[in-house]
């Protein structure tokens, strides 16, 4: 009976979630840079810079560098420290370099798109540990939980996450993957990008399906919110509906790309969408999963930043990809 009602408050909880439908068009905001490095400092000319991560442990901003295979450390105030790697295979060495996570240890790890590994080194970045992975299914996107295990979107058909240690060991799996007749591109079709918050939980979004859901510490999940009345995400379900009666088949993957990146602070999670003029970030309350607002990252007249990182309290850092500049704004 106990377990009954438990699952009756958990759907409860779900569908309001989902079912709440708020306006969000009157509440915007514009955020405009206090400070920008990439164009004139010789030692951070960036090169199609992929992910931005704020350190919270040394107060630091790390940036993969992945045109240029090595990773840039920055102070806060986005003042250059130090540069790390160059292209190869070797230990230290990078191929496309992504995704950045820190443990609780402050050991950075460094996944590596090419190199297909993921790379442990400590606060001094001499290397720590490191392993390849072993499947097509894991995805650039990775990040450490509250036990400081290593989450991966790898797919294994049954499971959204696999769960790793620092030796590259899968230690479990969890999440609902969405089903697609052809196994072999089910990686693709559940591809998602997440970020863990300081309390353990995590949340995802879907770059093919208008869905955000969050898990608690313990892998279960908490809410599942349709995104689909973002204006972005309505238009790119539609160019792919196109897109897919033109040039679908068999062995053929077309991405819808409705998310573009995800960041978590201390109240909020920050979304942000593609297809909508000036790529906004919606905002929602990472208890109830409803959509409160909307943040516009502006810099200059048309170019709008792409990757990004909310979890500093006072500051948002962001690239903006097509001029290869990291940008500084206020809260």
């Amino acid at each position: 009976m106990r377990n009954i009602l438990a699952v009756k408050i958990l759907f409860c909880i779900i569908f309001i979630s989902c079912s709440t439908d708020i306006n969000v068009e009157e509440n915007s905001e514009y955020k405009i840079p206090i400070k920008e490095i990439g164009r004139e400092d010789s030692k951070a000319l960036f090169y199609k810079p992929r992910f931005i991560k704020y350190n919270n442990i040394d107060k630091r901003v790390y940036v993969s560098d992945t045109g240029n295979n090595r990773i840039i450390v920055l102070d806060d105030n986005l003042n250059f420290i130090k540069e790390y790697g160059s292209f190869g295979q070797g230990p230290g060495e990078f191929n496309r370099p992504e995704g950045i996570a820190f443990s609780k240890e402050n050991l950075i790890h460094i996944f590596e798109a090419s190199n297909s590994r993921i790379q442990i080194f400590n606060s001094q970045f001499m290397l720590n540990s490191g392993f390849q992975l072993p499947s097509a299914g894991f995805r650039a996107s990775l990040d450490i939980d509250s036990n400081d295990r290593i989450l991966l979107n790898a797919v294994d058909n049954k499971h959204l996450f696999s769960l790793l240690d620092k030796s590259g060991n899968i230690l479990g799996n969890f999440g609902i993957v969405y089903e697609y007749d052809q196994n072999h591109l089910s990686y693709l079709h559940n591809q998602t990008i997440f970020r863990y918050d300081e309390d353990g939980n995590l949340y995802c979004a879907f770059v093919n399906h208008p869905v955000l859901r969050k898990y608690d510490k313990f892998n279960n999940l908490v809410f599942e919110v349709n995104t689909d009345f973002i204006p972005g995400v309505k238009k790119q379900i539609k160019n792919w509906e196109k897109r897919i009666t033109e040039k679908g088949g068999p062995n053929i993957y077309l991405s819808k790309s409705l998310v573009r990146d995800i960041s978590i602070d201390k109240s909020f999670i920050y979304l942000g969408v593609a297809g909508e003029k000036g790529f906004p970030v919606y905002v929602f309350n990472k208890m109830t999963g409803k959509p409160i607002k909307k943040i516009y990252l502006t810099y200059g007249e048309s170019y709008i930043p792409a990757y990004y990182d909310f979890s500093s309290e006072n500051y948002i850092y962001a690239i903006e990809k097509l001029n290869m500049v990291v940008l500084k704004y206020e809260k």
